[in-house]
């Protein structure tokens, strides 16, 4: 890596609450080639993506800056279902693909424990499917976009989540384009569906669904388009 790409960011561990020092690419250093359709972002030089999970030197506890401080009540459960099985790791320097994979499992892992929002347990499981797309793993890219579209069908369904966070109309666009990424046509039609009929929903992500659809549609036969398409513009 070149000299100056990272550096080093103050971080105090939500568990232990030690504070330690972990790698961050700096933003002038980024350089985006290009964005997938379900966000995945392509860079030309290194990934700052792989430096956004904290893990806890002391602890070993893998985070992000959007978890909630660990509550004294789930320590026990925490310590007995992930800190005492695992050796903890060295991620708080330069990190290879390797090393950004385990620390987004461990985070995703630990997410599941503590019940963290839904969305960042759902965003965690999507970042690990772009992992192993740069890396073309199909099978395990395909296992984690299931692990995401399910969380974030729970989030819709159980409206666990912050509108201004995560607009409705956004969500049902993420949800239809990775059940289109996943095959799985019939609820792929469902889902634009949903946001094509929500007359309340931001027009830019009705254009996006409407023009997703179109390419998804092109893919397969005998499928209806959704209710209400004709009228999206």
């Amino acid at each position: 890596m070149a000299v100056g790409l990272l550096y080093d960011k103050s971080v105090k561990c939500i568990n232990c609450g030690q504070a330690f020092q972990t790698k961050r690419m700096r933003s002038n250093s980024v350089r985006m080639e290009k964005v997938d359709t379900d966000f995945c972002p392509h860079y030309k030089n290194e990934n700052p993506i792989y430096y956004d999970v904290n893990v806890c030197p002391h602890c070993g506890l893998a985070f992000t800056d959007s978890f909630s401080p660990i509550l004294p009540a789930i320590r026990e459960k925490l310590e007995k279902e992930y800190l005492s099985k695992i050796r903890i790791p060295e991620l708080c320097g330069e990190r290879s693909w390797e090393d950004a994979l385990r620390s987004y499992e461990l985070a995703f892992l630990s997410s599941r424990i503590v019940k963290e929002k839904l969305l960042i347990q759902a965003n965690l499981a999507l970042r690990i499917a772009w992992l192993y797309r740069y890396e073309k793993r199909p099978t395990d890219e395909k296992r984690f976009l299931e692990y995401a579209v399910s969380l974030y069908v729970s989030m819709y369904e159980s409206q666990d989540y912050d509108e201004e966070v995560m607009p409705d109309s956004k969500l049902m666009f993420i949800i239809g384009e990775l059940y289109g990424r996943l095959a799985e046509w019939e609820k792929t039609r469902i889902w634009f569906s949903h946001l094509f009929m929500d007359k309340s929903a931001d027009q830019k992500w009705r254009t996006r669904g409407r023009d997703r659809w179109l390419e998804y549609k092109s893919m397969i036969t005998n499928i209806d388009d959704p209710d209400g398409y004709e009228g999206v513009r």
